[in-house]
């Protein structure tokens, strides 16, 4: 699967390129039931709906330490989602996790 980052704009202005790493696929394919890629009944891609794209953004956070709050709180100051228009050639560092 090709690297994806998403671009998190929330409404303090504040804004993240997010990396989905390969654990956030699994957690949206786990919670979602299909795959993140397609190949589900009717064989499209799996980002149809907004939660969706949502969802696996605050994952993202999440799985990379960025984020505690359950999801509907996190969603509520998040002004919009987008896929980052070209991957870095390396993945970015994960922040460190102490304790």
């Amino acid at each position: 699967m090709a690297f994806l980052l998403l671009t998190v704009k929330k409404d303090d202005g504040s804004e993240a390129v997010v990396p989905v790493r390969p654990s956030a696929v699994v957690a949206f394919e786990r919670h979602f039931q299909c795959g993140l890629l397609g190949n589900g009944a009717g064989g499209s891609g799996a980002i149809q709906k907004m939660e969706h794209l949502y969802w696996l953004a605050w994952e993202a956070e999440h799985a990379d330490g960025r984020v505690r709050l359950p999801f509907d709180d996190w969603l509520s100051d998040v002004l919009d989602v987008e896929v980052a228009e070209e991957p870095p050639l390396a993945p970015p560092k994960r922040p460190s996790r102490k304790g």
